[in-house]
């Protein structure tokens, strides 16, 4: 019998370990290496003595199994968020990732169905997307809002396959679609941490080595740390009508960081 065959309880501990890495793997096409402790390789099974303990201990065996498991679970997600960010957006360093994980985890609280209904359109005066009505495009958006945190798909292949399949888009134009809705999305997670997680009150503009000339020109004008909202006035203005809140043109995997100086407090 296979240990996927098996209650996770029935598991000896190195087939739990290893079960627990192929799902990850499985699940976000990561290796993970895990440590087994010595007593396990050697002799010994805590999983067995632990059944032999008392009540309160069997009680505090349980929940460091739960506390395992729900840190395997997070490192899923962790490693799953950060392969994904990749695809549609620049990490800057760790300290931004940090920053676009937090907004993630902001994303998935508040998520609610107004949000869904909204999507994040951006300004009023957006058009929608070129060759589809003001309504599909927000559905649209309100899609991949959904996908990004209350499904938390973030497979741009899968994606791009609903949106031809619901819409009728044509692959092209649903990539193109999907890739800057992302990289919008993502950056409005940055926007959320830093306000709600930090008191970083200045930032500047990341143009990206093959960047265009509208993201070089914001990069340039912010350098010297500028607000939140003067930041979303400049790609409004050097962004023109296709701009979105949070990215310069369709495609713009360009982002904004802290402006560099002292790092401030982390609440």
């Amino acid at each position: 019998m296979s240990a996927e065959e098996k209650n996770f309880d029935e598991m000896t501990p190195v087939e739990m370990v290893e079960y627990l890495e192929s799902k990850i793997e499985e699940k976000t096409g990561q290796k993970i290496a895990a440590i087994i402790p010595h007593d396990v390789i050697y002799g010994g099974n805590w999983l067995h003595e632990s059944r032999k303990k008392t009540k309160s201990e069997k009680t505090e065996v349980i929940e460091s199994y739960d506390a395992i498991e729900k840190k395997l679970g997070n490192l899923e997600i962790d490693l799953k968020l950060r392969a994904f960010a990749k695809e549609y957006t620049t990490i800057v360093d760790d300290e931004d990732y940090d920053i676009l994980k937090a907004g993630w985890q902001l994303g998935v609280k508040r998520y609610d169905k107004e949000s869904r209904i909204a999507g994040i359109v951006g300004y009023e005066q957006w058009p929608g997307y070129e060759g589809l009505d003001r309504a599909t495009s927000e559905r649209i958006n309100a899609f991949l809002w959904d996908m990004a945190f209350a499904k938390r798909r973030f497979g741009l292949d899968e994606i791009v396959m609903e949106l031809k399949n619901r819409f009728g888009l044509d692959e092209k134009k649903a990539e193109l679609i999907v890739r800057t809705e992302f990289a919008n999305i993502f950056n409005k997670m940055r926007e959320w941490a830093y306000k709600e997680k930090t008191e970083v009150k200045k930032f500047k503009w990341v143009a990206k080595e093959d960047a265009c000339e509208k993201c070089r020109q914001i990069a340039e004008v912010s350098k010297r740390g500028v607000t939140l909202d003067e930041l979303k006035e400049l790609i409004k203005q050097y962004g023109g009508p296709y701009a979105r809140e949070w990215t310069v043109h369709p495609n713009c995997r360009c982002t904004f960081v802290r402006k560099v100086g002292r790092r401030k407090r982390w609440e």
